[in-house]
């Protein structure tokens, strides 16, 4: 419906306003038509403003119509809430006291405590039962009262007048045999209200004899069922909830209203008053119901019976607040109504009083602009650095501005004269792709770009790039060309010709330098491994004959007699030559490392490294440390090309550090999927930054560093990636360096 509305008002807003334009248009001087009369306008604002009020009337009414809607929904949604809650509670209440009912244990203790109340074991086993049950459920007080009403023990302990309500309708409770519960009812000892919930106790195992009493569990409203009553969903300065039940021929108020604190079991409303919610409810009207308050205020309320009890349930909240946001919206209709009859009127006298002078606005607009445009446009040709000039269909420039002028070498006033054609400016050769561009630009209204050569009065000529088109749309008696001098193009190609021959032939005798180099570098690696090989085998020869005459030495019987110095010495001889054959042994297996010939097998890094601290001393000079942190995988490679690659890496950060500063090195590991990444961390000066580039440029080819030759930094790269792996360094000046290996893990 809102929709709908919204769609009339547009309706009925567009529709004259579309009429009035073409009343307007059709009286308007630039039309032919006379001056628009008043009386159109007279009945355009007359027809709006009808239909202005007509529809913020309707408007009005649904959205009234949905705000009461709303409102009752609400009220009924409330009330049914609660009295489901309300339904729960006493159900839960009376489950409570069937607890008690025929329940042998209970009546056992109870006859135990009526028959022997010198029995101090029953009488504390009973009281603590109750005083559990009393605490846990909430109770404001549970007491048991024999047949004739009287209260045999309680849980508080306090003593305390039994209400006469309660002592006599013990009796009743007996002779009716079944869980009880007691309505609202004033204890006129305290004057405070009460429900509770009596249960009859029975002797099961002797039906002959006569009840035991009454078990009372009193409850105060105040504690749980009044607030539940009470609570509103919202903030709402008048809506509360009321319960009430018939009493006679009245209805009476069960719990403490907003704007009666003591209304509990004091208020009342005759039947007669059937203005009053609460009275209707009690007569038996249940739902949306509109009538005064007893305050007798206008309210608007919903009633619901609370299913097994005498209670009615009435939400109900003031009409002045439930209707204050109807009254808003009544009045931004009616202000909006207001804003668009002043807009409809002030925008018809508006109307009416510019036709008077738009069309003089318009023609003086209409002239400034085309003087404008004019000026606009002479300046732009005249001042253009790009050649432009006009020609007719014979041929002739009829206009040409400065730097076409400048172009061909012309005055002006020759063009101007129509003293310069297109053949005078065309070579010969070229003239036929002219005429072309012509038929081009008559067919099309433009030609596409091309090149063509324009001949100066001495003779020169000027290469250019030539572009055309029609003067106006629609028209061919007149054309525009635009030129752009090549000269600097054309020379600057030819000069990159010559450029790129230049460096071709650079390249290639670079390029053989390079390859020469490489041979010749070759060569002497092949003759520096024949020579390692053959000085690493005669090395051996004397070492091992030193560790056989060592080791005879030994062996023989009459040398049991040395001493224990001399045995000394004959070990660390052994143990001597053994670490320098293995070393050697190191040194022919990183040559043919470095050359690739020796097969790559599972090497065990973290003994490796710990060998390298052993068996190369000078990586532990004076006040060095050298740390190894965490677990070391086993990766696949070269065992002494991976101790060579280290022991350089360690080298250089034991010895690059500033003076007076104690070396400090980091070895450590991370393992990324199938791949380790061992690191080498120093606290070194750290690689400058105008060394970086050059670094990085190390790992790619052998260069010269700033500290050294490189030449170990470029074996350790070629080594590892002899083995599949990669290298890198991370390093900030006066921060130290971080080298990296990456190697396939096992």
């Amino acid at each position: 419906m809102r929709r709908l509305a919204e769609r009339l008002v547009l309706a009925t807003f567009i529709a004259p306003l579309l009429i009035l334009r073409a009343a307007i248009d059709s009286h308007h001087p630039s039309h032919g038509g006379e001056r628009p009369k008043r009386t159109i306008f007279a009945a355009i604002g007359l027809l709006l403003g009808v239909g202005i009020i007509t529809i913020g009337v309707l408007y009005y009414r649904n959205l009234a119509r949905k705000s009461h809607a709303a409102i009752e929904q609400e009220l009924v949604v409330i009330a049914q809430f609660k009295v489901d809650q309300l339904e729960h509670y006493r159900r839960a209440r009376l489950a409570d006291g069937r607890v008690f009912f025929h329940n042998p244990g209970f009546a056992a203790l109870v006859r135990r405590v009526s028959q022997t109340p010198a029995d101090a074991d029953a009488c504390s086993e009973l009281q603590t039962w109750l005083g559990k049950y009393q605490s846990a459920y909430q109770y404001d007080r549970v007491f048991l009262l024999d047949s004739q009403g009287v209260a045999r023990m309680a849980v508080p302990e306090a003593p305390e007048p039994v209400a006469a309500h309660i002592a006599q309708q013990a009796a009743a409770i007996l002779r009716a045999d079944r869980v009880v519960w007691q309505d609202f009812y004033r204890n006129e000892h305290n004057q405070d209200v009460s429900l509770a919930v009596m249960v009859p106790i029975f002797d099961e195992s002797q039906p002959t004899r006569p009840p035991l009493g009454v078990l009372v569990l009193r409850i105060d409203p105040d504690v749980y069922l009044n607030p539940l009553i009470q609570h509103w969903p919202k903030s709402s300065p008048t809506a509360e909830t009321l319960l009430v039940r018939q009493d006679g021929n009245d209805a009476l108020y069960l719990n403490a209203l907003r704007f009666r604190p003591d209304a509990a079991l004091n208020l009342r409303a005759s039947l007669q008053q059937l203005e009053i919610p609460a009275v209707q409810a009690v007569c038996g009207h249940s739902g949306y119901i509109q009538g005064l308050d007893y305050r007798g205020v206008p309210v608007l309320s919903a009633a619901l019976a609370v299913p097994g009890s005498p209670w009615w349930l009435v939400t109900k909240v003031d009409t002045a607040e439930a209707e204050a946001p109807i009254h808003r919206q009544f009045w931004q209709v009616f202000g909006w109504v207001g804003i668009l009859l002043f807009s409809v009127t002030g925008g018809a006298g508006m109307v009416w009083w510019q036709q008077l002078n738009r069309f003089h606005r318009e023609r003086m607009k209409v002239a400034e602009k085309l003087n404008t445009s004019e000026a606009r446009f002479l300046q732009l040709f005249a001042t253009n650095v790009m050649p432009v000039a006009f020609w007719n269909m014979e041929g002739l420039l009829t206009q040409a501005n400065d730097a076409w002028c400048q172009l061909i070498d012309v005055e002006p006033g020759q063009v101007r004269a129509g003293k310069v054609s297109w053949k005078t400016i065309t070579p010969t050769e070229m003239q036929a792709r002219d005429l072309a561009a012509i038929r081009e630009i008559q067919t099309v209204g433009k030609c596409q770009p091309y090149e063509k050569d324009f001949i100066r009065p001495d003779g020169s000529r000027v290469p250019v790039l030539l572009m055309g088109g029609a003067m106006l749309a629609g028209s061919l008696t007149e054309g525009v060309a635009f030129a752009l001098d090549l000269t600097e193009s054309k020379n600057h190609d030819e000069a990159m010709r010559k450029a790129h021959d230049a460096l071709t032939h650079a390249n290639a005798t670079l390029d053989e330098m390079v390859r020469k180099r490489t041979a010749d570098l070759q060569e002497v690696v092949d003759e520096l491994e024949h020579f390692s090989y053959a000085l690493t085998h005669d090395l051996r020869a004397p070492l091992r004959a030193v560790r056989g005459f060592a080791q005879l030495l030994q062996e023989d019987e009459s040398s049991s007699s040395l001493d224990g110095t001399a045995q000394g010495h004959l070990d660390h001889i052994m143990r001597a030559t053994s670490r320098m054959d293995a070393m050697i042994t190191d040194a022919l297996q990183y040559s043919w490392a470095l050359r690739g010939e020796l097969p790559m097998k599972p090497v065990n890094m973290a003994t490796l490294l710990q060998d390298l601290l052993v068996y190369y001393p000078n990586l532990q000079p004076p006040l060095a440390h050298i740390r190894l942190d965490g677990h070391f995988p086993r990766v696949l490679g070269h065992e002494a090309g991976l101790t060579q690659c280290f022991a350089h890496l360690l080298g250089n950060a034991v010895k690059f550090v500033a003076p007076g500063t104690l070396p400090r090195v980091r070895v450590w590991a991370e393992s990324h999927d199938d791949m380790v990444r061992f690191w080498v961390e120093d606290n070194g000066m750290g690689i400058p930054m105008e060394y970086q580039e050059r670094i990085w440029v190390m790992f790619q080819r052998l260069v010269k560093t700033h500290e050294g030759t490189g030449i170990g930094l470029a074996i350790v790269r070629k080594l590892v990636q002899r083995m599949g792996g990669r290298v890198g360094v991370e390093s900030e000046p006066d921060a130290g360096s971080r080298f990296w290996i990456e190697l396939k893990k096992i």
